[in-house]
C-alpha cells in the first residue's frame, strides 16, 4: 500500500527523507484534507463516523488555556466531547490541545479534572487544586512557570548565549517544559508526530523513518478525542498583510492557500508531513503526475526541528514577541537584566520572536528562512481551519477580556469576531488599514455582526452565559483559503462576567473575590501584566490580561469551573449542535 512508504527509508544521510506533500488551494477546493479523503491512506475512518461538528478555542495566553480547560471539562461532563470531529486552537489554547491529543495520562477524567459547581468552591478548595485534581491539567497550569523558565534561561545564558545558537526557540522550550514535559511529550529538539488509526497505517512508516533518524515519535492515538489542529502564521514584515495563514496537524503542516507576497515570494499552497517540515527540497515531485489523495513524494534535507513543542510554542509566540519589542526599553521580567544593545539584543530578537524555519512553497519549490509566528496573527478565534474543511456546525469559545457593555470597546477587545463579518471599525490592528484587515478576515455577511452584538449585549445583564447562535452563508476568502457558497451554523460562547455564577459561590469565596477586586493589588496585577509577570490573583476575574502568565490556584480553579458551568448551562444548545 502506497502510504506505508509515506516516509520512505531515509537516504544515506539521516537528515534526508522522502515524504508526502499535497498541492492545491483550500479556497479553490483543490487542496485535500487527507484525514477526511476516503481514498487517501491518511484517512482516519473514525472521524467520518462523527457528527460534522468542530470546536474552536480562541487565543489569549493563560486566560485561553485555563478557560479552555473548563470548556473541555464541561463538554466532557455533558458527554459530547467524544463526538467532536475537530478541535482547532490558536495561541494560548494550543498549550491545551498539544498534551490533550498527544500526552500520556492515566485517564481523560483525571486530565480534565472534576467539574465543581459554584457552591462547592470554598476558599479551601480553591487553594487545593493540586490535590483535588491530582494529575490534571489544572495542576499543570498552576505549577507552570513558562515565563520564569524562559527568563531563567536568559539569565543563565546571558553571557555564553549557547542556547541562542540552537535551531529551536527558547519560548518553545519553556512552553514544552510547562505543558508537555509533564505528559511525556516535551522533546523539542529531536521528535516528530503522527496519527494512529489511518486506513493506510501511516504511523508505521513514520515510526520506521524516525527510528533511522534517531527521533522520538509522539502520536495522536485516542481517536475518541477530536482531531487536533493548531493554527500558526508566517511573519512577513515586508508584506502589507504582515501575517500569512498556516496550520499544523499530526498528519501535515503548511500554508493552505497559494499566496504571493508584496516582494514576489510565493507561499503555499499545500501540506507536507511533519517529519519533513523545516527543510530544503532535494528532489521535487514529478509535475506530470496528478497530486491525488495519496499525495506526491518529495525528498528533503532537514534543517531544524519540527516537533510538537515547536508547534505549540509557535502558535503562542505573541507573548515572547511582545517581550522582544519591549526588552530594549525595559528590564527583562523579574530578573532585572539590563540587556543593552548589540549582539545580545540582536540574538534575543531572533529567538524570542519565534523560530525561523526553512520553508519551501508548493508552487516553485523554492525555500527560504521564514519566521513562524503566533496563530493569532491571522486567526485569533481558531475558526478558519474549520471553515476551510466546510465543517457544518462550529462551537466557538471566545476567551476575551472584555464584557459586551459597549459596542466600540467590545469590538476593539474582540476585533477578531467583528473581522469575521468584515465589520470592524475600531483602532487599527497591527497598523493595517481597517478596509484591508476586514477583507483579510471576512467570511460572513456584515449584517450578522449587528445581530450578534444585539444578542450578546442583552444577555450580559441577567448574569448568565453570554452566547449567540446563528447560521451564515459563508463567503469566499481567498487569502485565508475559505471556500464560499455554503451554510454553517455557529454557536458563539464568550468568556464574560457571570453574576449568576458568582451569586452561587460560598460566602468566603465571594468575600475573597470582592476583596481582590477592590484591592490596591489590582493595580500591581495590571502592571505585572505588561512588565514583570507577577502572579495574578482574582482582581481581574474573569477578564485577566493576556500578558499575565502566572495564575494562582484560586484563579485556575475559578476560571476553569466558571467556563465549565457555562457549558453545562448551555447543554441543550450544545447537544442540538451534535445532531
Amino acid at each position: 500500500m502506497g502510504v506505508v512508504t509515506s516516509c520512505l527509508e531515509t537516504e544515506k544521510s539521516p537528515d534526508i527523507v522522502t515524504c508526502k506533500t499535497w498541492i492545491g488551494d483550500s479556497g479553490k477546493e483543490t487542496l485535500i484534507f487527507p484525514e477526511l479523503q476516503e481514498d487517501s491512506p491518511h484517512l482516519i475512518p473514525s472521524l467520518l463516523a462523527k457528527p460534522e461538528v468542530g470546536l474552536c478555542l480562541g487565543g489569549g495566553g493563560m486566560r485561553a488555556v485555563t478557560s479552555g480547560l473548563g470548556v473541555l471539562r464541561g463538554l466532557h461532563s455533558l458527554g459530547v466531547l467524544n463526538k467532536l470531529r475537530y478541535l482547532s486552537t490558536t495561541s494560548g489554547s494550543s498549550w491545551l490541545n498539544g498534551p490533550l491529543a498527544f500526552g500520556k495520562y492515566e485517564s481523560l477524567d483525571k486530565f480534565l479534572g472534576p467539574y465543581q459547581t459554584p457552591n462547592e468552591l470554598t476558599v479551601i478548595k480553591l487553594e487545593d487544586v493540586g490535590n483535588i485534581c491530582e494529575g490534571s491539567f489544572a495542576a499543570a497550569i498552576t505549577e507552570s512557570r513558562a515565563m520564569s523558565s524562559f527568563a531563567a534561561d536568559l539569565v543563565k545564558d546571558n553571557i555564553k548565549l549557547s542556547w541562542l545558537q540552537d535551531k529551536s526557540c527558547g519560548w518553545s522550550q519553556a512552553i514544552s517544559k510547562a505543558f508537555l514535559v509533564p505528559y511525556g511529550v516535551g522533546d523539542v529538539t529531536n521528535s516528530t508526530v503522527t496519527a494512529i488509526g489511518t486506513q493506510g497505517r501511516v504511523h508505521e512508516a513514520i515510526y520506521s523513518a524516525a527510528e533511522q533518524m534517531g527521533k522520538a515519535v509522539f502520536a495522536y492515538s485516542n481517536l475518541t478525542l477530536p482531531f487536533p489542529i493548531i493554527t500558526q502564521s508566517i511573519l512577513q514584515a515586508s508584506d502589507e498583510r504582515l501575517f500569512l495563514p498556516a496550520e499544523w496537524t499530526p498528519l501535515y503542516v503548511g500554508v493552505p492557500t497559494q499566496l504571493l507576497d508584496s516582494t514576489g515570494l510565493k507561499y503555499g499552497g499545500g501540506w507536507i508531513e511533519p517529519i519533513g517540515f523545516n527543510s530544503t527540497v532535494i528532489k521535487s515531485p514529478d509535475s506530470t503526475l496528478p497530486t491525488g489523495a495519496e499525495g506526491k513524494a518529495v525528498t528533503v534535507e532537514l534543517k531544524g526541528n519540527s516537533s510538537l513543542g515547536d508547534a505549540v510554542g509557535v502558535s503562542s509566540a505573541y507573548i515572547p514577541l511582545i517581550c522582544s519589542l519591549k526588552h530594549d526599553e525595559h528590564i527583562l521580567l523579574l530578573h532585572r537584566i539590563p540587556l543593552g544593545k548589540g549582539k545580545v539584543t540582536d540574538a534575543l530578537d531572533r529567538v524570542i520572536g519565534g523560530p525561523s524555519s526553512q520553508y519551501w512553497d508548493q508552487q516553485d519549490w523554492k525555500d527560504r528562512s521564514t519566521e513562524w509566528a503566533d496563530g493569532g496573527g491571522c486567526d485569533v478565534l481558531g475558526i478558519y481551519p474549520l471553515l476551510r474543511r466546510k465543517v457544518k456546525r462550529i462551537i466557538s469559545w471566545v476567551p476575551g477580556m472584555v464584557d459586551p457593555t459597549d459596542q466600540s470597546s467590545f469590538m476593539a477587545g474582540l476585533d477578531s469576531v467583528a473581522l469575521a463579518f468584515g465589520a470592524y471599525t475600531g483602532p487599527l490592528v497591527n497598523k493595517i488599514p481597517n478596509a484591508l484587515k476586514n477583507s483579510m478576515g471576512q467570511v460572513f455577511l456584515s449584517d450578522g455582526w449587528a445581530v450578534l452584538w444585539s444578542d450578546v449585549s442583552a444577555k450580559l445583564a441577567p448574569g448568565g452565559p453570554v452566547w449567540h447562535r446563528n447560521k451564515y452563508q459563508v463567503q469566499l476568502n481567498t487569502f485565508l483559503g475559505v471556500p464560499g457558497c455554503w451554510e454553517v451554523e455557529v454557536l458563539w460562547i464568550f468568556n464574560c462576567t457571570c453574576k449568576e455564577w458568582e451569586s452561587l459561590l460560598p460566602a468566603d469565596t465571594k468575600d475573597l473575590l470582592q476583596d481582590d477586586r477592590s484591592s490596591k493589588l489590582l493595580k500591581l496585577e495590571q502592571i505585572a501584566a505588561f512588565e514583570s509577570f507577577l502572579p495574578a490573583g482574582l482582581g481581574q476575574f474573569p477578564l485577566i490580561d493576556t500578558m499575565c502568565m502566572v495564575y494562582s490556584p484560586e484563579l485556575v480553579t475559578m476560571l476553569s469551573n466558571q467556563s465549565a458551568w457555562v457549558m453545562m448551562k448551555l447543554g441543550d444548545q450544545i447537544k442540538e449542535m451534535m445532531r
